[in-house]
């Protein structure tokens, strides 16, 4: 999910860290800070997210629950904005209109906390 975002934020000129699962076997590009922490462990997400501006959550849909966490990290770490990617284009038809609710949710718990919130709409061709 990350790697076209990753490149163009990196392309167009934005300090870039990557945070990953441990048990991930992604490859990232040379050069960028990649930081292995589980997406649950709040405090660990916020200590990876101090001195960032925004966050770019795109962890796909099956850790999407975890969200609420690391919309926490990100207000712990003082970080301003918060974007995530609402994953359409892996949710076909019957299944899209439960992870809107989902997205719904998750862009009202994040306006709580008094951060902003943008969502990345992304259709892939068939």
């Amino acid at each position: 999910f990350g790697a076209p975002i990753t490149a163009a934020l990196t392309n167009a000129g934005f300090a870039v860290t990557v945070i990953t699962r441990p048990g991930s076997a992604s490859a990232f590009p040379a050069g960028l800070p990649v930081v292995r922490v589980d997406y649950t462990d709040v405090d660990a997400l916020a200590a990876a997210l101090e001195g960032h501006g925004a966050v770019v959550c795109v962890v796909g849909p099956g850790a999407i629950s975890a969200a609420k966490g690391m919309v926490e990290a990100a207000v712990r770490a003082g970080v301003k904005r918060y974007i995530s990617e609402c994953f359409q284009s892996l949710l076909l038809p019957v299944i899209e209109f439960v992870d809107m609710l989902a997205v719904r949710k998750l862009t009202s718990f994040v306006s709580s906390r008094g951060i902003s919130m943008s969502i990345l709409m992304c259709r892939c061709s068939q």
